[in-house]
């Protein structure tokens, strides 16, 4: 029997966008797997995913190779990747990344060893975080939240603003 998958772009997330999510056209940032794996099914990312477990337990396949994350970890998914078999324990709490394709492209253009680096993330795509490091990738966390919620204060405030406005 043939898999259904279901594709998913940068495009897209917008529309599964909800409050507390930020999206433009380089970066989606949430803390809910719903906001991508919305069905039971597999999906084909057309973006570079980052999902960081911060509590609880995320089980997940990638290209049909099972993961199973556990607090401090981070998995990461290249493009074009089929994720499926998602499942999360009742206390997750997560934070995902997707950076598009054009930004990776451009974060990634000059450098030396960017097929190593594809590679490398291929074969290890888990990677657990303590002490230093951890710190200083929840430092990287909070500055992407620290950019959406200064974004959700702008839309607010600019469609509030609009409101007021028009009342006149």
């Amino acid at each position: 029997m043939e898999e259904i998958i279901k594709h998913i772009d940068m495009e897209m997330l917008k529309s599964y966008s909800y409050q507390g999510s930020y999206t433009d056209e380089y970066l989606f940032f949430t803390d809910k797997l719903e906001n991508i794996f919305q069905e039971n099914k597999n999906v084909k990312l057309e973006f570079f995913l980052m999902i960081y477990c911060i509590e609880g337990e995320i089980k997940l396949e990638l290209n049909n190779s099972p993961h199973h994350l556990h607090q401090k970890d981070l998995i990461i998914s290249l493009p074009n990747t089929i994720i499926g078999q998602v499942l999360a324990s009742p206390n997750h709490k997560i934070k995902i990344i997707c950076f598009s394709n054009r930004l990776l492209q451009r974060l990634t253009q000059t450098e030396k060893y960017t097929w190593k680096w594809v590679c490398y993330i291929q074969k290890n795509p888990i990677k657990h975080f303590e002490g230093e490091e951890e710190k200083l990738f929840n430092q990287y966390l909070d500055l992407i939240e620290s950019k959406a919620q200064t974004y959700l204060l702008h839309s607010e405030f600019f469609k509030k603003g609009n409101l007021y406005f028009h009342q006149f």
